[in-house]
């Protein structure tokens, strides 16, 4: 089936008519006697008047278009000295006929052929129209392609025929093996092209098909007569089974015994992927026993080639090339014809930003978010391995980023893979850096997508235990929402136990575990506190006990360890702690480690702000002897007599 629009390009009026404004009724009438006279092979009409410029042709043999336009225009008396015939598609075509049949020149669209617009509510494939329509033109568009050599062999095949005027015009189909997201569409037209030019195919319109469309290929057989259909059969995975997967709606001999019934009258392009299994091939190729193919399978385009490509392209946009286009493309390698069109759209975005649009100069595109969103991410690992001791922790972690990792695989393989609990509990005495773990571990998780968006909410008691009846329940579950696809840390998780049972701690407790269940998939609580009260805490509910996978141990930070810190400390405050200050230090911490209720990394900081508070009482007393290196730093003088264990081994933090 073929639809043109045909512009009138002249027209020898004689004196006797009007301005080409005909009534409606007559222009239906016409329509409906050439149909008649015809045996509806054919239809000519017009969309609406006056007529002026153009009308519209629907036909099933080309042959009849020259008799059934001239016998329309002289049934109107019209004179048309020029006309020229542009094809179109159906779709174009079925909104074409809607309005003829708004304004009253046909009596309705599916009178117009009737068979061929049974299915006129679904649009099968990716349609086209070929542009290329001389040789010259043809031969121009393939001159870098990585088919240019076979497409050139096979068009002075063609060539070497006359043109066809029988009802047998295709003697062989085409095979073209391609990489999965190759884009080949100028390989295909300027085949296309050049078998419409010597009327192998009588139309230049042609029909993309992939695995979605072909239940639905029935459908095409009166609208594709004399026409292409191009059947994609690239699985998008490269993985031959997707294909067969797809096909199974579709059956492979239904294909097949729908592609053996219109050989004939129909062209095939067949779009194979260089990696799909022999097998899955050999199997449809058995069943088309009838045709004959000719199989095209492209090359590898040399870096100059792959050059030539890109600054080509640019000249067609109107583009000037620069070096940039270029730049990053390897002398030493091949390149396939897909990476054609990654290139240049890399180039052009940053072309249109850069000199057509400097004032976007500045915007990042996507793949630099990510990647600056990438490095952020990936800055919490860093981050977590840089700090100070935890050895035994960072272990851990990474265990269970592997063991994440782990269930993400089996996901992959098995969408029913139940989830494993990922909820955890982090036990150490004060300063340990729990919560800054905690924190750099909801960056880790999201970064490696076991997260979804790596929120991190801190809650106590306070925040989840109601004043009244009630309300437990309901502050439990808002910061469950709050904490959705990122981390819940209850800190002194403890603190919720409640002498007597039944009371609102309880309540909350069991709220908790209810709500780790529910969420268990993309929410994970921590449980934070200290190491005897957290073992007694979780031991007393069963079902928390069940829930809770994995338990990290904080220990405590050795006094080399503690040294290091309040020089990072000091650093960060742009201080700077003096060396002899090392020795006095080292002590100190060495006498705190000893203490129960120890305050780590805590009391590190405590030694800083009073040692602060000693250094500004002698800067106070000597203003005058104050250099600029003294100013910011703190000697051993600063720290001495902040701290005094007492003889119950408490630590004191004052002043003398």
């Amino acid at each position: 089936m073929l639809f043109f629009k045909i512009n009138i390009s002249k027209v020898n009026k004689p004196s006797n008519t009007s301005a080409m404004n005909f009534q409606p009724k007559l222009l239906r009438s016409i329509t409906s006697d050439i149909e008649s006279e015809y045996d509806n092979k054919i239809s000519v009409f017009v969309k609406d008047i006056p007529i002026e410029k153009h009308i519209y042709c629907i036909t099933k043999e080309y042959d009849l278009i020259e008799n059934a336009v001239s016998e329309f225009f002289e049934k109107l008396n019209m004179d048309v000295a020029k006309y020229k015939l542009k094809e179109i598609t159906y779709d174009h075509i079925t909104n074409i006929l809607s309005c003829a049949a708004r304004n009253e020149m046909i009596e309705q669209e599916s009178n117009i052929l009737p068979e061929a617009f049974d299915f006129m509510s679904y649009t099968v494939g990716d349609e086209h129209i070929c542009k290329y329509v001389s040789r010259k033109k043809i031969e121009e568009c393939i001159e870098l392609s990585p088919y240019h050599d076979e497409l050139m062999e096979e068009f002075q095949r063609i060539y070497q025929g006359s043109k066809m005027n029988c009802r047998y015009r295709i003697p062989v189909h085409y095979i073209i093996e391609t990489d999965e997201n190759e884009n080949i569409k100028i390989p295909i037209e300027a085949l296309v092209s050049t078998l419409h030019l010597k009327n192998r195919v009588l139309s230049l319109r042609y029909n993309i098909l992939d695995d979605s469309d072909m239940n639905h290929i029935n459908s095409l057989e009166s609208i594709s007569k004399d026409t292409t259909l191009v059947l994609d059969l690239r699985p998008s995975s490269g993985d031959s089974s997707e294909f067969m997967e797809c096909m199974s709606f579709f059956s492979i001999s239904q294909l097949c015994s729908f592609i053996n019934k219109t050989k004939n009258n129909i062209q095939y392009i067949f779009l194979f992927s260089k990696k799909m299994d022999n097998n899955t091939k050999n199997d449809l190729l058995s069943h088309l026993k009838g045709l004959s193919f000719v199989e095209i399978h492209g090359r590898m385009l040399s870096y100059q080639e792959f050059c030539e490509c890109l600054k080509m392209q640019a000249k067609l946009d109107n583009l000037v090339p620069d070096s940039s286009l270029t730049a990053n493309i390897n002398k030493d390698e091949n390149y396939n014809y897909s990476q054609i069109d990654t290139v240049y759209q890399d180039w052009i975005t940053q072309k249109l930003k850069t000199d057509i649009y400097p004032q976007y100069a500045g915007c990042h595109t996507s793949a630099e978010i990510l990647l600056n969103k990438t490095a952020e991410n990936h800055s919490a690992y860093s981050e977590l391995q840089s700090m100070i001791g935890l050895e035994s922790v960072k272990k851990q972690i990474d265990k269970i980023l592997s063991f994440f990792k782990l269930y993400q695989i089996y996901k992959s393989n098995d969408p029913d893979f139940e989830k494993p609990s990922m909820h955890m509990a982090f036990m150490g005495s004060p300063g340990t850096a729990k919560t800054t773990v905690a924190r750099l571990f909801a960056r880790i998780l999201t970064d490696n997508k076991i997260l979804t968006k790596g929120s991190f909410v801190e809650v106590g008691r306070a925040d989840l235990v109601g004043q009244y009846v009630g309300w437990t329940a309901k502050m439990v579950r808002q910061k469950f929402d709050e904490a959705q696809g990122g981390i819940l840390f209850i800190d002194e998780a403890y603190s919720l136990l409640e002498d007597k049972h039944g009371l609102y701690g309880d309540e909350a407790i069991n709220t908790i575990v209810d709500e780790c269940e529910k969420r268990r998939n993309d929410t994970i609580v921590i449980f934070a506190g200290y190491q005897e009260p957290m073992k007694e805490f979780i031991a007393r509910n069963p079902g928390l006990r069940s829930r809770v996978s994995f338990q990290i141990h904080f220990e405590d930070y050795t006094p080399s360890e503690l040294l290091s810190i309040i020089k990072l400390m000091a650093k960060n405050k742009h201080l700077n702690i003096s060396e002899n200050a090392d020795a006095l230090l080292t002590d100190i911490f060495s006498s705190a480690c000893k203490s129960k209720d120890f305050g780590n990394g805590r009391f590190a900081r405590n030694m800083i702000e009073k040692a602060l508070m000693n250094h500004a009482h002698v800067i106070s007393d000597s203003p005058e002897k104050i250099s600029d290196s003294s100013l910011f730093t703190l000697d051993a003088s600063d720290f001495e007599g902040i701290y005094t264990p007492d003889n119950s081994q408490k630590s004191r933090i004052g002043f003398n």
